[in-house]
């Protein structure tokens, strides 16, 4: 088959989505050698991917970089234009391919059940149009059986295989041993978007209630709903924690890898996930990691995190201090971390990837 993958994520710094993406192009071709591949990336990826291209694989620019427009109007162009048998997209599929087979990648259902935290546009069109891609698909690519589930809840009609790929973490690069400067104080850990999903107030609620007063708060991830993040500085003065909760924005690899060795315990209280790779990474660093009691968050980390009611501060508390008063606990959860986390890597994603395609070749 010719398939076409949808990259336009690629060098946007959105997270999981972009490096499933990109790990997925790398490893394809090589996994599944019979198709050829059209990269379809933003003009200014492919100024520095252009060079990649060989006789299997082929990177070509996309005119718009907003999905929406390309989406609408340029992606149906383009399947025509290089006459592919399958298009890979996330979430939203075009309006009309042809005969050209769609490959739905949806990773959550965050903007549909969660309707009154993603305004906009945008958002308005994701839920408008994701049942409809949902039915269309001739294949739909989930990072979990959660999600899948889901899917099957919310479009019951869906007669698509549905197939979970799983996302991966790089373990061998995450338990490296970074530079590790001296701290005066112990710090929690959290990563990820800043979107109200990810409940930090109840993180915050907790730093409150601490008996330890001395232990402080990372935060790190893009800011993605700034309304939020204001309520979340206001919530910070209110409970007098400006000299115990430091947001430190977006970190590359490097910096990233030091915060977590560094951390004593790294905290997740996401109220909806659709995978949720930092954990994973936490673990792959030798770090105890305590996790919302959400549906993904069980089928991923049983067995390897301690988990807590996501609206309650009170027992994350008591989660939190059992890790910081208790060395043999810790280090429980940071071997079974490092069991778990073996489980899970992008080779395997890829080669999950590759096996569902066969539903359609």
């Amino acid at each position: 088959m010719k398939i076409g993958i949808d990259a336009h994520v690629l060098g946007k710094k959105l997270g999981g989505v972009e490096r499933f993406v990109a790990e997925l192009v790398k490893q394809l071709p090589q996994l599944s050698p019979e198709h050829q591949y059209v990269i379809f990336v933003t003009k200014a990826a492919f100024v520095t991917m252009q060079h990649q291209s060989t006789r299997q694989v082929q990177y070509a620019p996309l005119a718009f970089s907003n999905p929406l427009i390309e989406r609408l109007i340029l992606l149906p162009w383009l399947v025509n234009k290089y006459q592919l048998d399958a298009l890979m997209v996330q979430r939203l599929a075009p309006w009309f391919c042809g005969k050209c087979k769609l490959i739905v990648t949806i990773h959550d259902l965050t903007p549909i059940k969660f309707a009154e935290a993603y305004k906009g546009l945008s958002n308005k069109l994701v839920r408008l149009l994701t049942k409809n891609s949902i039915l269309r698909a001739d294949l739909i690519l989930t990072p979990t059986k959660a999600i899948k589930a889901e899917i099957e809840q919310y479009a019951p009609t869906v007669s698509a295989p549905i197939h979970a790929f799983y996302n991966g973490v790089d373990a061998s690069t995450f338990s490296k041993k970074a530079e590790i400067s001296q701290l005066q104080a112990p710090y929690l850990l959290t990563v990820g978007a800043i979107e109200r999903r990810k409940n930090i107030e109840v993180m915050l609620a907790m730093m409150g209630q601490l008996t330890n007063k001395s232990v402080e708060l990372y935060i790190l991830g893009g800011i993605r709903d700034q309304t939020y993040f204001d309520e979340l500085q206001t919530q910070i003065k209110q409970l007098n924690l400006t000299s115990r909760v430091h947001y430190l924005g977006f970190q590359d690899e490097a910096a990233l890898i030091k915060r977590y060795q560094q951390a004593s315990a790294f905290i997740t209280a996401s109220k909806d996930e659709g995978f949720n790779i930092p954990p994973l990474e936490a673990m792959a660093c030798n770090v105890p990691v305590i996790c919302s009691d959400i549906t993904v968050h069980q089928e991923l980390f049983d067995g390897a995190a301690l988990f807590f009611a996501p609206n309650s501060a009170e027992e994350l508390r008591e989660k939190v201090e059992s890790v910081l008063q208790n060395p043999a606990l810790a280090h429980d959860l940071t071997l079974k971390g490092k069991a778990k986390v073996l489980q899970f890597n992008w080779h395997q994603t890829a080669v999950n990837v590759a096996q569902a395609f066969k539903e359609i070749s």
